[in-house]
């Protein structure tokens, strides 16, 4: 009996060691974010950072740009303009959503119906396909838009459309949907935390193959928390990281990475009604833009960075 009852001791004790080693390999990336997305899962509700730092994990495009804004094959392997109203996209094959959902052309084109639609159309990236007028679905892999008048940079604008899966957001409707969103990227929702995070999974079915077992996104919007929550461990990146605080994580070691932001930032003079009349002149105006010390401000304000 005494024999038996040890084995069984010893039995239990490995079963606690391999969760133990389980748990100890499972690999989670701690992402900080300045918020989560204020619509969580709805991909439709805004454009650009830092609620795409998010999607992006979850959702694919057809039609992505790379780091240095050139248009490049996401869900879409091609694309070609037939005409001056008609645009064509061959999708890709195999592709499924994390639910099982299959994606083709007929998933594509529910996405468009729905946002150039009387539900859909008040959404903000809804404002991208305003001059579409017609999707039709060719073959089950290729999809063609048509658009009211001529429109050069449609695969362009395409790249804020999101494609969600079809039957869960016709089912759920976009409020629930948004809880448990389902996408065809490498990663699936865990939980949508109250203490300001976001726990990701990987989907082991995406056509982008995840390269870790989890994603945490952590709302933290200030800068100096995230200075010491990525010092002390708790974080393994940052973003956004200003050139002061990122010559300051140099120095304690940290391997600072410069990238384009994928996105063009501008300042612009008024002058409409303004009462300095000199702006109001294109020469003046080019003027204090050549003005600017941009080489200085290269040099000295951001250690170099182009």
């Amino acid at each position: 009996m005494l024999r038996v009852f040890l084995l069984k001791i010893i039995s239990f004790l490995i079963l606690l060691f391999n969760i133990h080693l389980a748990l100890a390999q499972e690999r989670i990336l701690k992402v900080p974010v300045i918020s989560l997305p204020p619509a969580l899962g709805n991909p439709f509700m805004a454009n650009g950072l830092p609620s795409a730092l998010v999607w992006f994990a979850m959702f694919d495009p057809l039609v992505r740009t790379d780091e240095r804004g050139n248009l490049e094959p996401a869900l879409a392997l091609s694309w070609e303009r037939i005409n001056s109203y008609h645009w064509r996209f061959k999708l890709r094959d195999d592709v499924f959503f994390s639910n099982g959902e299959i994606f083709d052309a007929n998933a594509a084109a529910s996405v468009f119906r729905w946002l150039i639609g009387e539900e859909g159309r008040g959404q903000l990236v809804a404002s991208e396909l305003k001059g579409i007028t017609k999707i039709e679905v060719t073959d089950r892999l290729i999809l063609d838009v048509f658009t009211i008048i001529p429109d050069a940079i449609l695969p362009k604008r395409l790249t804020a459309v999101q494609m969600v899966a079809p039957i869960a957001f016709i089912n759920n409707g976009l409020e629930k949907f948004a809880l448990s969103p389902v996408g065809t990227g490498p990663f699936k929702i865990v939980s949508w935390r109250k203490d300001g995070a976001a726990l990701f999974e990987a989907n082991t079915s995406s056509w982008r193959l995840p390269k870790i077992d989890k994603i945490m996104f952590y709302q933290v919007p200030e800068e100096t928390a995230l200075m010491q929550s990525l010092q002390s461990g708790q974080l393994d990146i940052a973003t956004n990281v200003s050139p002061d605080s990122a010559y300051d994580l140099k120095s304690r070691g940290f391997n600072n990475v410069v990238t384009p932001t994928g996105q063009v930032m501008a300042l612009a003079i008024n002058v409409e009604g303004t009462k300095v009349e000199a702006l109001k002149d294109f020469k003046v105006r080019q003027a204090l833009n050549f003005a600017i010390d941009r080489k200085s401000i290269s040099e000295i304000v951001m250690g170099g960075i182009q």
